[in-house]
């Protein structure tokens, strides 16, 4: 079984998929660090999605090793009353 695991702000959320795909490469977090150059500890931050600043750099190396793209690990949903707000503001 796979988790998904959600950042949020006022703003929306971004939904972190990468255990998902991780799951369906069958993939371990050890051997993916090892395939990506990444220590264990960014990718668990990415893998639970305890990060509030993305690394495009550790992203590409991750999407790299997993062949898949940035969509496939994150997906971000706005907010509709902050959408509105935003419009707002223009």
């Amino acid at each position: 079984m796979t988790e998904e695991y959600v950042y949020k702000n006022e703003f929306g959320q971004v939904d972190f998929k990468l255990s998902e795909i991780m799951g369906k490469k069958h993939i371990s977090k050890n051997k993916l660090c090892k395939e990506a150059n990444l220590h264990f500890q960014t990718l668990q931050k990415y893998y639970k999605g305890n990060i509030t600043k993305i690394d495009i750099d550790v992203l590409i190396r991750i999407c790299h090793a997993l062949e898949c793209n940035f969509s496939d690990i994150i997906v971000y949903k706005a907010n509709k009353k902050s959408v509105n707000k935003t419009v707002n503001y223009l």
